[in-house]
């Protein structure tokens, strides 16, 4: 056989992953029992040979697809973040490092068995030490942090045992004493186990509740040394006489000196060792593992994709015409299974189908994005289901929607949705079909989501937005945080320093200012900081109540203020609030008074786009001065703040903004994260030609949803990413600005003394480097 190992992570990061280990490990294993071996990373696919192919998934907190046409083994080392039984029935084979999670397989109907995590023996073994002397008594490592508290640890240091430490974290934490170092490497590590009395088991708090008991206590224990971890639910094996699970309570100091007391008896660390490698090693599991392996083969058991053409059926009866909606009918569960209707009627007639589709741009009235979502992506499966058969129909009519109406939530399943329809115009061609087989396997992973699941957010304090989840499962995305590939922070720290100006140019229309004040304590604010626009404009202020306007009215006289609905935040009451005073306008300015409740790091985000866009009167006719020379120049936006470089790129968004540009006339290409440019924050001067097309898309409020306080994964958030992408994409440059004087990332400033330098500058790339 050729077993094809896959993890959670990326090639490019693998090394900092302790399941590459575990890979390597399966793989020296598997060549011991004759077998071949591959590893592939997230966002791969194996190089399958065409024989004997099985795939083996190793997680992790992510659970990927099973690959079609295969077996596919599950092995779960640690908790998912979120693991569908829908999903998980799609696997051939199913191993937990859990009993608890084996349990609640089984009682959900879904075979599973029990594969606890392993130790290598080949490292780790009493043999590491050499010639060194068991002198430590007790040790630990591993990291310190808000997600790892080690609460066993901190107790053996407050019971006054001499603990040693290697991780990182760990100053201010416990007395300097304890640190030994912040990393070892694996040779090192064995020899610290084999040196120990005793080593200290801490794990993720998650890790314990759920019932993974994870490999620290597997190595130590191959090394000769007793262990002390804190309690892992469900974990009991009484062969393990060197395991003791412990709480932090009087237990604990007990144990430990018990067990430290004890004298060093090598024939029963050699035995302890001995016990453990037999039940605990990677050629303990590569055995059970290879022969499932070889059982799905020889039962040719493999996994399915979500679409593919079926061959056709023999014509039984008469012919009988039907009409198909690609939505559910009303009041439909979303789970009815659309095939298994037409293989029954197909086995008694022919039929003449007519699939109808719908208006795919379209939300109905009263559903939510995560209703919406479900409901557009039952609707690709209806349609995968349709095709799929349709060498079996009498005949086969798909009639296009009439109109777009463009109406309700925008949500990220819709691009699919299109897509799905225009494959199913176009179902003979080999591009259509393979467009729908990617559309169909993103619509079950969403469809998969609501069944129900086997672990939920390991952090219940931190879960996700269930529309970001559901996202990320249309996406195939991980639950947890992550970086895009080629995603880099410089970028957004390349700006140009402004320089003052004493005096303008004729403006032929004043400067069009606006701002959205859901916070109108900070009107008075505004009011001081534009004080600086010592030029011709027009205030324009949006707020979401006519307590409130009347409020900013009273402290701004001279501004228009309109009360808007409290949905697009500052987005939807700047641009589609006052779409139409944005034509009147050929310069705008676009403000919002931020207040970042949820996070207090980014309490001086607002300050600094004040500062950078509105730093004094004459580098504000500095910036005025930049578009009236610049002919190309579309947007200048704030230098990025600090504590949202990491999450300058496309986030949750990126199917959301493909719906909009998909409502505009002319194609837009959205870059990938690595060639994303956008003004962070949505402030920003702009040439209003730069933005029109998303002015033209005339969004209403109820385009987006209502306010709940997301973070991310709405319109208004895919629209500040578009700001960016539609000013180049019409041929305009983006540059950031710092007021003269700034410090902040004095290595990626541009200086420059004419508006004709940075006219150069732009010419040249210099503000992309």
């Amino acid at each position: 056989m050729t077993l094809h190992i896959g993890l959670n992570a990326r090639r490019t990061n693998a090394d900092g992953w302790g399941d590459l280990a575990f890979a390597h490990c399966l793989r020296a294993a598997f060549t011991q029992l004759g077998h071949h071996s591959t590893v592939f990373f997230r966002d791969e696919t194996p190089d399958l040979t065409g024989r004997d192919d099985v795939v083996l998934r190793i997680i992790g907190p992510h659970l990927d697809e099973p690959v079609p046409g295969v077996p596919n083994l599950l092995w779960v080392i640690s908790p998912p973040n979120q693991a569908p039984f829908a999903t998980l029935a799609r696997y051939q084979g199913l191993f937990h490092a859990s009993m608890p999670l084996v349990e609640r397989c089984l009682a959900h109907g879904l075979h599973a068995s029990y594969l606890p995590q392993a130790t290598d023996g080949s490292v780790f073994s009493p043999a590491a030490r050499g010639d060194d002397p068991i002198d430590l008594d007790i040790s630990f490592v591993g990291n310190f942090a808000p997600r790892a508290p080690r609460a066993n640890v901190l107790e053996a240091v407050r019971l006054g045992f001499d603990v040693k430490i290697w991780g990182q974290g760990w100053e201010g934490v416990v007395p300097p004493r304890h640190i030994c170092d912040t990393r070892l490497d694996i040779a090192e590590l064995a020899q610290v186990y084999a040196r120990s009395r005793v080593v200290l088991n801490s794990h993720m708090p998650y890790m314990a509740e759920v019932g993974f008991m994870s490999n620290r206590s597997f190595d130590a224990m191959a090394c000769g040394a007793q262990v002390v971890s804190d309690p892992v639910q469900g974990f009991s094996d009484p062969a393990l006489g060197a395991l003791h699970q412990i709480g932090t309570d009087h237990a604990m100091a007990e144990t430990l000196a018990r067990l430290v007391c004890a004298g060093q008896d090598i024939a029963a660390r050699a035995a302890s060792s001995a016990t453990t490698l037999e039940h605990y090693s990677f050629a303990a599991r590569a055995k059970v593992l290879a022969t499932e392996a070889a059982r799905l083969l020889e039962l040719d058991q493999r996994a399915q994709p979500a679409f593919s053409l079926m061959p056709a059926r023999a014509a039984q009866g008469d012919i009988v015409a039907i009409t198909l909606s690609d939505y559910p009918k009303p009041g439909e569960a979303l789970s009815v299974a659309l095939g298994d209707w037409l293989d029954a009627l197909m086995a008694k007639s022919q039929l003449d189908v007519t699939l109808a589709l719908s208006d795919p741009s379209t939300t109905p009235n009263g559903l939510s994005v995560e209703e919406a979502m479900l409901r557009a992506a039952a609707a690709v499966g209806r349609i995968g289901a349709v095709i799929a058969r349709k060498a079996s129909f009498a005949r086969l009519t798909v009639i296009a929607p009439a109109t777009l109406a463009c109406k309700g939530l925008v949500h990220a399943m819709m691009p699919d949705h299109r897509a799905a329809q225009a494959a199913a115009c176009d179902h003979g061609s080999a591009d259509a079909l393979a467009a729908l087989d990617r559309v169909c396997t993103r619509a079950r992973r969403v469809l998969e989501g609501p069944v129900g699941e086997v672990m939920a957010l390991a952090e219940l304090d931190q879960r996700i937005d269930p529309v970001q989840a559901q996202i990320r499962q249309l996406a195939n995305r991980p639950l947890y945080a992550h970086s895009p590939v080629g995603f880099s922070r410089d970028r957004q720290k390349r700006h140009l320093l402004l320089w003052p100006r004493n005096a303008l140019g004729r403006l032929d229309v004043p400067v069009g200012v606006f701002v959205h004040l859901y916070h109108a304590d900070l009107a008075a604010l505004f009011r001081d900081r534009l004080a600086v626009l010592d030029l011709p404009h027009r205030l324009y202020v949006s707020t979401d109540t006519q307590e409130k306007a009347n409020s900013i009215q009273a402290q701004i006289p001279l501004a228009v203020v309109r009360v808007v609905p409290n949905r697009g935040r500052d987005v939807f009451g700047k641009v589609y609030g006052f779409a139409d005073a944005h034509a009147d306008h050929e310069i705008v300015l676009h403000l919002h008074g931020k207040k970042s409740l949820h996070a207090s790091g980014l309490d001086r985000w607002l300050d600094l786009c004040l500062q950078c866009l509105l730093p004094s009167r004459d580098e504000v006719l500095r910036i005025v001065s930049l578009f009236q020379s610049v002919p190309d120049l579309g947007i200048v936006a704030p230098l990025t703040f600090k504590s949202v470089l990491a999450a300058a790129h496309w986030g949750d968004n990126f199917d959301i903004a493909r719906e909009l540009v998909a409502r505009m006339p002319h194609g837009i290409a959205l870059p990938d994260d690595a060639g994303l440019d956008f003004p962070v924050g949505s402030m920003f001067w702009a040439r209003r030609k730069a933005m029109q097309p998303l002015l033209d898309l005339c969004l209403t409020a109820a385009h987006f949803p209502p306010e709940t306080g997301q973070l991310d994964a709405t319109p208004a958030h895919a629209i500040e990413r578009l700001f960016g992408v539609i000013c180049q994409a019409g041929g305009y440059h983006m540059i950031r600005v710092a007021p003269a004087g700034s410090h902040q990332h004095k290595a990626r400033q541009i200086v420059a003394k004419r508006n004709e330098d940075v006219r150069r500058f732009l010419q040249d790339g210099v503000f992309g480097q």
